[in-house]
């Protein structure tokens, strides 16, 4: 096939040393599979004849302005005869040398080392005109996949990672300096590397990271003399947003590679460790309930993100431990002697959201958290349709516990944005199949379908205690898919 020079196909020239036969096989099984992912590629096994001279063609090649790119494979024998001007791939160095050290960005873009074999020294095996420049590393055959996408997406002009566009100029530097910064970056890539690559200390660089958390948040600030007070709290948990994502971000790393008591128990301390934050320092101070809003925003939007991202990832067993085991309070406990107190503990009044409302939309906004929650739900890997389903299982599970006197109602403000009409959640949509719902009802603390039943008519039973806003009333018959559960294998 003829490949014109503006058909969108990619010319590549693979340069390579006639080494061993395993290696020209590896080789041709590259090529091979570079064809397969639309690249034309031009190899000596199929474009040289018996009786070619293979000099001139690996010139032409390496010469031709309609070869878009290089791939110079490097192994110890190429690079020997490169460096030492040998053979046809010491005839390729003298043409490719020039161009790589010239000015020209095209020119120093056409070429790629693809590394097959590190030195005696343990270094990766390049021509020394190649120097310090990145190169593809395929030296480990159980990353071939990923170095393989690699290459491909270099022939292509397409990287990974590409300049996202410019954006505006943040409003917070017209309105001076941001209440909220916080240094918990290295820490949190320790954790999320630990944790993916199931390193031992994988543990302790997730306790690092949430103690480092811990004493970031401390230091959070709101302007007490801010008039109105409310623009503050709604600032400062907006400027969290982009720390909440970082800090989601490791707890979606536990969910999805090391889902185990240790890590929920550790996650679990933190939890304790947040709640001071929310309540009254005691009777020292002029400390007043508004002053801990900020706090009760942005705890409860973490607790509430913890258990989504254990939902995405159906850790319904971690959902269960964070929610059944009781939390440390201590002195913190408001209006309670209790110290152990349960998951509702996170979500205390925010009376700066309901004056906010008052102030701004006459109280016509039915539920301010519920749009704060809604507003803030990006840039996360988790969704909002996510943080509904916490939201309605935390109050769910708050209603039907039988904590006695230690437990509390959850208000699930998200659901305001669930729907008027079709209220379903998608989690209990796949319950429509037995085995899901098996899975999903230890989490629920019901034995089957029935005792669901009896729990929700129970629940239901009491009107006042429904989640209303305005024309909508959220009932878990509904959301649940209650008649559908279990009707499929």
């Amino acid at each position: 096939m003829t490949v014109q020079p503006d058909s969108g196909i990619p010319k590549l020239f693979v340069s390579y040393s006639w080494t061993t036969p395993e290696h020209e096989a590896w080789v041709l099984k590259l090529a091979e599979e570079l064809v397969a992912s639309g690249v034309h590629v031009i190899l000596d096994k199929w474009d040289l004849r018996e009786g070619n001279d293979s000099h001139p063609f690996m010139e032409q090649m390496v010469s031709d302005p309609t070869i878009t790119k290089v791939a110079m494979i490097c192994d110890r024998a190429y690079v020997a005869k490169a460096d030492g001007r040998k053979g046809g791939v010491g005839t390729e160095t003298q043409i490719i040398t020039p161009q790589i050290f010239n000015n020209n960005q095209q020119q120093q873009d056409k070429y790629v080392a693809v590394v097959r074999e590190h030195d005696e020294q343990g270094n990766p095996c390049r021509p020394v005109y190649f120097g310090a420049r990145i190169f593809i590393d395929f030296t480990d055959d159980s990353d071939y996949a990923k170095s393989f996408e690699q290459l491909v997406r270099w022939i292509y002009g397409k990287p990974v990672y590409t300049r996202p566009p410019l954006g505006k100029r943040p409003a917070f530097l017209e309105e001076g300096e941001a209440a909220v910064k916080l240094s918990i970056a290295p820490t949190q890539m320790r954790a999320v590397e630990a944790l993916r690559n199931g390193k031992t200390h994988a543990v302790p660089a997730l306790r690092e990271f949430l103690e480092n958390v811990v004493q970031e948040l401390e230091r959070i600030k709101v302007d007490l003399e801010a008039n109105p007070f409310d623009e503050a709290v709604v600032a400062v948990a907006r400027e969290f947003q982009p720390y909440r994502n970082t800090i989601v971000d490791v707890f979606i790393a536990v969910a999805a590679y090391r889902n185990d008591h240790e890590c929920w128990e550790v996650i679990h301390r933190f939890f304790e460790r947040l709640i001071p934050l929310l309540n009254f320092r005691g009777s020292s101070g002029s400390y007043k309930e508004w002053d801990f809003d900020h706090f009760r925003i942005i705890v409860q939007e973490l607790f509430l993100y913890l258990v989504a991202a254990n939902i995405k990832y159906e850790r319904f067993d971690a959902v269960r431990y964070h929610t059944r085991t009781p939390y440390y309070a201590g002195k913190a406990s408001l209006g309670s002697a209790e110290p152990m107190q349960m998951f509702t503990v996170f979500q205390e009044a925010i009376r700066s959201l309901e004056a906010r409302n008052t102030r701004i939309n006459s109280g016509q906004r039915v539920s301010p958290l519920g749009d704060i929650l809604h507003d803030q739900a990006v840039g996360s890997a988790v969704s909002f349709d996510d943080v509904m389903a916490a939201d309605f299982i935390l109050y769910f599970l708050s209603r039907t516990i039988d904590m006695n006197t230690l437990w509390n109602y959850w208000a699930p403000h998200s659901l305001v944005y669930l729907g008027r009409h079709d209220h379903r959640l998608e989690i209990f949509v796949r319950c429509r199949s037995t085995a899901y719902f098996d899975r999903l009802k230890g989490m629920l603390g019901v034995a089957d379908k029935g005792a669901l039943k009896e729990t929700i008519a129970v629940m239901e039973a009491d009107p006042q205690m429904l989640p209303r806003w305005s024309f909508t009333c959220v009932r878990a018959g509904s959301v649940m898919n209650l008649e559908a559960i279990g009707t499929m294998p």
